[in-house]
């Protein structure tokens, strides 16, 4: 109850109703052994890097394209993780998963990765529109190009889809301060410290200090650009 008072009341969070339609092209099907494997290498977190890197290793030799293991083994060997993603996008490029991961991991480095990255993360977002994940890293990412204000739609989806993560409103503050929304931004900061006191979770100084400096820069860009306005009568 109190982490939907932390969020209910705020104008752009209204509740979203879905209607499920029955259809006749939903089946079930099973699980293949890797996919098991990695379904339940996600839902019991308590594995040793032993059992989990084994674990890892087995599902790749039974399916050596599956995306959940691939993205999991590129988090543990970074060496080859470009490749892996690569061997992703490859073998499943109608998964928007795999596309997520080689922006993840361009194999590469300075602008021209940047603009791979945007490629791969939009790419994504086409094949998964309402994929919330997927919407906060594109925007992250465009924040990043500098290209604030074509992340605020895609950090908008995200906070919208998933109003009780802390992160898409920390991430919707930098986005917002970026593009000279200060007030909105101000907002943001303010419920992404109200939801991590509400989930009791220790909050981590170094984002905290970077939001601070951001919003500080925001106010200062428009207390400066009001002089500027008032002195030359220029917009």
């Amino acid at each position: 109850d109190e982490k939907l008072d932390a969020y209910k009341g705020t104008p752009d969070q209204q509740p979203q109703v879905l209607h499920v339609i029955g259809s006749g092209d939903v089946s079930e099907r099973l699980l293949s052994e890797a996919e098991a494997i990695t379904t339940r290498l996600k839902l019991q977190p308590r594995w040793t890097p032993v059992q989990l890197e084994s674990e890892l290793d087995r599902a790749l030799a039974l399916d050596p394209t599956n995306v959940a293991a691939l993205t999991m083994k590129a988090e543990r060997d970074r060496a080859d993780a470009a490749k892996l993603a690569e061997r992703a996008v490859n073998a499943h490029p109608d998964d928007p998963g795999a596309w997520a991961l080689r922006a993840r991991w361009p194999g590469k480095a300075g602008r021209e990765a940047l603009k791979e990255g945007e490629v791969d993360l939009r790419k994504a977002h086409e094949l998964a529109p309402d994929d919330a994940e997927i919407a906060l890293d594109l925007a992250s990412h465009l924040l990043g190009m500098g290209k604030a204000q074509q992340a605020l739609p895609f950090v908008v989806q995200a906070e919208r889809a998933q109003p009780w993560k802390p992160v898409m409103f920390y991430i919707g503050a930098l986005v917002r301060a970026a593009a000279g929304l200060c007030d909105e931004a101000d907002g943001d900061s303010v419920r992404y410290a109200r939801l991590m006191t509400n989930d009791g979770a220790e909050r981590p100084r170094e984002p905290e200090e970077l939001l601070a400096k951001r919003l500080r820069a925001c106010r200062s860009r428009g207390g400066e650009a009001a002089i500027h306005h008032r002195r030359t009568g220029d917009p």
